[in-house]
């Protein structure tokens, strides 16, 4: 069976993982990194960040873009859209 490949984030308070995952009987990140200080950035320029840095992780595992089949983000607590926090 062919891997499924996806692009992870988890959101933290002091840093936004990344990850590039392989998914098959188990899950391998293939590809890793972090972003810090986040939090003093606009949301704009931190999603510019996390876009940028995907698209690097997806070429370090050697996939492009068509191997990619999704996109996955978790954050702990709530978020609230409209005040941006």
């Amino acid at each position: 069976m062919k891997p499924r490949r996806v692009l992870a984030m988890d959101v933290g308070g002091t840093g936004i993982k990344l990850g590039a995952v392989e998914i098959a009987d188990a899950a391998r990140v293939v590809a890793g990194d972090v972003i810090h200080g986040h939090g003093r950035e606009s949301p704009d320029a931190v999603l510019d960040q996390v876009a940028s840095r995907f698209t690097e992780l997806a070429a370090e595992a050697g996939w492009s873009r068509r191997d990619v089949v999704g996109v996955g983000a978790g954050s702990a607590g709530l978020v609230d859209r409209e005040r941006g926090v």
